[in-house]
């Protein structure tokens, strides 16, 4: 997989939120002739992470955790056999490669299980925009691809708030990419 993974955001949405709401108060109504847009579009491949994260735990964590049972193996077959210093350092280096393994292991299932959890939030998000933007049409406002739009009223829109907290998941999944980066840190 090429390119980083895109840290998915709906401030724009939330942004577009606060201006129709300050404008109505500023204002004291709800109407007006100009027209108000909500962007929903949250950009990202939830499945894309979810199989990514899947594929990590599988195909690179069964190889380190197979290469950590074989060292520990070796280590315990030529450790009984084979004395002095040479037969020393050779346990004392597999067993550097087990923890080795070991730890290895433990860094993919915690990227792993970072990166899914990822995806799923973002699918999270992405079924709520789809749902309010299915709102605003039912409440006939002018749904356009991904955008809302409708007079200035649209700050009223009982959807609006509905955009705002979907959108705060943001805040939510940082923890989910900040452990990401962390553990990615924590390889390097």
């Amino acid at each position: 997989m090429s390119g980083a993974v895109t840290r998915f955001s709906a401030s724009a949405s939330d942004a577009a939120v606060s201006r129709l709401q300050d404008a109505r108060d500023s204002r004291g109504d709800t109407g007006g002739d100009r027209a108000m847009t909500i962007e929903t579009d949250i950009s990202g491949d939830a499945s894309g992470l979810i199989s990514l994260g899947s594929w990590l735990s599988a195909a690179p964590g069964d190889a380190v955790s197979g290469a950590g049972d074989t060292f520990a193996y070796a280590r315990s077959l030529i450790g009984s056999e084979w004395q002095g210093t040479t037969a020393d350092a050779f346990v004392s280096a597999a067993g550097r490669s087990v923890r080795d393994c070991d730890e290895l292991g433990d860094m993919i299932t915690s990227i792993s299980s970072a990166i899914t959890d990822y995806g799923y939030a973002l699918a999270s998000v992405q079924g709520k925009m789809t749902n309010i933007r299915a709102q605003a049409a039912d409440e006939g406002l002018t749904v356009s691809g991904t955008t809302i739009s409708g007079s200035s009223g649209l700050g009223v829109w009982s959807g609006a708030q509905s955009v705002s907290e979907a959108s705060g998941v943001d805040e939510g999944s940082g923890d989910v990419v900040g452990g990401v980066a962390e553990s990615l840190g924590d390889a390097s």
